[in-house]
């Protein structure tokens, strides 16, 4: 006599084994960092990035998004390094950075700021020097394993 087959059960997409997920070492990890006026935007950045816990590796830390208004950015092109005077509200703000599993952190390629000059007309260009923050400001920064040539 021949027993019948039992179907598997299937989960649906939805449900877990149970545990949490493992991290995965391709995950990026977010934060969202508050920045008062008057506080300088790239060492804020880069305190954040030293003070995260030691990594077993090389990580590649990027400025994902930014809200808030700056005062007097610098900022250099390929052809010169203009000074702006007043506040300016952020349009775009990016940064990458390497952090090394000592802690150190170096700026892969600076930080790069976009705004709406005096004018109204679009600037943009690398950071030059510090960033004073003009209003309060909302930056949403990651950071994900990255592997060193």
């Amino acid at each position: 006599m021949e027993l019948p087959r039992r179907r598997r059960r299937r989960r649906s997409s939805g449900q877990t084994t149970g545990g949490p997920e493992p991290p995965s070492p391709t995950r990026i990890v977010q934060d969202i960092l508050s920045i008062n006026a008057g506080e300088d935007v790239v060492q804020t950045i880069l305190a954040h990035f030293r003070n995260i816990p030691r990594p077993s590796q090389e990580y590649l830390g990027v400025v994902l998004s930014a809200t808030g208004s700056v005062l007097n950015p610098a900022i250099s092109t390929r052809l010169l390094t203009k000074s702006f005077e007043g506040a300016f509200p952020i349009a775009h703000l990016t940064g990458h950075f390497i952090i090394k599993r000592t802690g150190r952190v170096e700026p892969r390629q600076g930080l790069n700021i976009t705004f709406r000059g005096s004018d109204g007309e679009m600037v943009g260009g690398r950071v030059e020097g510090s960033l004073i923050a003009a209003t309060k400001i909302q930056l949403c920064v990651g950071r994900f394993p990255h592997e060193a040539n």
